[in-house]
């Protein structure tokens, strides 16, 4: 409010992007949507692109959460035609939510081209998280054409990268995605051995993220 009043058009800007950044977290989506187009329109106003870039890259992220692929693409898209100005880390980010479009439309060529780039940019930020999050990506990539090595492999990696950022969280999530894998590729052994560490991370994190854990026991069953 003060920054409209003096007419600091990039504070506001800033200022309305961080609010809706809030209200994704608490789950109120449309809110969100709201304000990171306020964002977007003040920050084009005052001239920061490297902000500009950052607010389309949320708002497609939140759209392709959706569903809304073609609005998704659209955003995200312009966010990357602002080039290296936006910086490594908003679009390493741009890139793997563009890969998720294209995972989500079956174009899985274009799905692998942007995650590498998405991994190229992040491992250079050293963004651990976001490298892993692009990791896990590729690795559905490599399971949806059935290159179960391929896909392992990639888990392995992401699950290394977040041990040592200490993502207890994500790393579960790496867990009971190779678990899944295993036990669609009816591999018992290895499901047997994922399940154990799953379980061991959730007790170690006090994660209540997977309760299900005893749903993917009764699986291997």
């Amino acid at each position: 409010k003060l920054a409209r009043h003096s007419g600091a058009t990039r504070v506001e800007g800033i200022a309305w992007n961080t609010l809706g950044r809030e209200q994704l977290r608490v789950r109120r989506p449309d809110s969100a949507e709201v304000l990171f187009g306020r964002a977007i329109t003040r920050l084009k106003e005052a001239g920061d692109l490297a902000g500009y870039a950052g607010a389309l890259q949320w708002r497609g992220f939140l759209l392709r959460t959706r569903g809304e692929l073609g609005a998704a693409e659209r955003d995200l898209r312009a966010s990357i035609a602002v080039g290296h100005i936006a910086g490594q880390l908003t679009l390493g980010w741009t890139e793997m939510n563009l890969g998720q479009v294209e995972m989500a439309l079956n174009d899985w060529g274009e799905a692998r081209r942007h995650l590498a780039i998405s991994r190229s940019l992040l491992d250079s930020a050293r963004d651990r998280w976001g490298t892993a999050t692009a990791l896990q990506a590729e690795a559905s990539v490599r399971w949806a054409i059935r290159d179960w090595v391929g896909a392992d492999s990639l888990l392995r990696d992401a699950e290394r990268d977040l041990a040592q950022s200490g993502n207890t969280s994500q790393v579960l999530d790496t867990r009971v995605q190779r678990l899944r894998y295993a036990l669609a590729r009816r591999d018992w052994p290895r499901a047997t051995e994922m399940l154990a560490l799953a379980r061991d991370t959730t007790m170690r994190g006090r994660s209540a993220a997977y309760v299900d854990l005893d749903y993917y026991d009764a699986l291997l069953a």
